[in-house]
């Protein structure tokens, strides 16, 4: 299961940089990663939570990279 939250973290980060954030959708994230749509909500409740994770997991291998 984990797997599929990492391809879906992957494939929002390419979606994003792709369409920007108001141009990507749920279905091409999905689409992009393999997953059902019932995977992605099982994970996150909207693109906006799934982009804040993003950040967060972004944010945190940056912080990691600079210690």
């Amino acid at each position: 299961m984990a797997d599929v939250r990492n391809d879906l973290l992957t494939a929002a980060l390419a979606v994003f940089d792709r369409d920007g954030f108001e141009g990507a959708t749920v279905a091409t994230i999905r689409e992009s990663a393999g997953a059902s749509n019932g995977s992605f909500f099982h994970f996150f409740g909207s693109k906006k939570e799934l982009a804040g994770t993003l950040f967060l997991e972004i944010l945190g291998r940056y912080h990691a990279a600079v210690l």
